[in-house]
């Protein structure tokens, strides 16, 4: 037996209720599952669907999960689709109820809270983040590292924070790099049009 097929095989749970294969393996930052192959990680719906239907997927194209399910991984439930036509679906699916579990499998009912964009973030996830974060800060300091400083004279990504390319929230108060700001709401500009 294909030691690749016994690997995905054992990254699975079949949801009898709605036919959905779940990816019980590592996640993306999507939601989508990562798959390792051969050396190289690839998404389990796309190798799903090559390796059961026999049909190869060209590069320039997407498989589109019927049933919205990121973690699906079910043959039946893909379809091959251009770009195009995945981001009107994902656009329609908008539209639809918002999931009810976070990437990682927990209920966001009574798990959830909503931050300022309206985004809801998993209490569970956070909580476990956080605890980690805490974790490595006294692993390093019991080894006698210092935690790294934030630097107050650059933004995050680096651009210098002038009066001019600060913008101060006045809800808030919470300082923002103006040319970050330029550059989200171009990418996120060109995302809903589908541009590249």
């Amino acid at each position: 037996m294909n030691t690749t097929y016994e690997n995905f095989l054992n990254k699975l749970k079949m949801d009898l209720t709605t036919g959905c294969w779940d990816w019980q393996g590592s996640l993306n930052w999507q939601g989508y599952g990562k798959f390792r192959m051969n050396g190289t990680v690839s998404t389990p719906h796309r190798w799903s669907y090559e390796y059961f239907t026999g049909k190869g997927v060209a590069s320039d194209m997407h498989v589109d999960h019927l049933c919205r399910n990121r973690r699906c991984v079910n043959y039946l439930h893909l379809e091959v689709v251009t770009p195009a036509e995945n981001n009107r679906r994902g656009i329609i699916a908008c539209a639809k109820p918002q999931e009810t579990h976070c990437p990682y499998g927990h209920a966001y009912e009574g798990n959830a809270y909503f931050g300022k964009t309206g985004g809801r973030t998993c209490i569970k996830c956070a909580k476990k983040r956080n605890k980690l974060s805490k974790q490595r800060l006294r692993e390093q300091k019991a080894l006698g590292v210092e935690p790294i400083k934030q630097d107050t004279t650059h933004c995050k990504r680096g651009h210098l924070r002038t009066e001019e390319n600060t913008y101060v929230k006045p809800s808030t108060g919470a300082k923002e790099c103006r040319l970050c700001n330029n550059m989200s709401k171009k990418r996120s500009y060109y995302k809903q049009r589908g541009i590249a």
